[in-house]
């Protein structure tokens, strides 16, 4: 069978969700929060992507490792964040997912261009500290 027992099956509880009206409130609120993790997740939500493609992410069982955003994913004249695939286009075709950044996005990383600036949660590092990558 291609489907696994209903005995295997986790329930998965999902968290609870914002109602649109009280995001521009929570996004004041977190906006007024001077830590890095806060301008993460701000860069999250204005970006609509997911934590791992900011902070990395571990190799898991058949999936490579993840490298958190660097600067040189990042192109503020074309409005462009290019997250590379992470198998390195093993099989000859660039899977590299391009995320395009709005107004909000480019001002706040244009905000942290200069302070240096890391997050390192136990093993990621969301690199916000200049334009070079070291």
């Amino acid at each position: 069978h291609a489907l696994q027992s209903p005995k295997k099956v986790t329930v998965v509880e999902s968290h609870a969700s914002m109602l649109p009206a009280e995001l521009p409130e929570f996004m004041r609120e977190l906006a007024a929060v001077d830590d890095i993790a806060a301008r993460a997740l701000e860069f999250l939500i204005l970006t609509v992507s997911r934590a791992g493609d900011i902070t990395g992410q571990k190799a898991k069982t058949n999936q490579p490792a993840k490298p958190p955003v660097r600067w040189s994913d990042i192109d503020l004249d074309r409005r462009l964040w290019v997250i590379p695939d992470p198998k390195g286009g093993v099989d000859d075709k660039n899977k590299n997912f391009e995320v395009p950044l709005n107004d909000a996005a480019v001002a706040l990383l244009r905000e942290k261009r200069s302070p240096a600036v890391l997050c390192n949660p136990s093993f990621a590092v969301w690199l916000v500290s200049g334009w070079d990558d070291g």
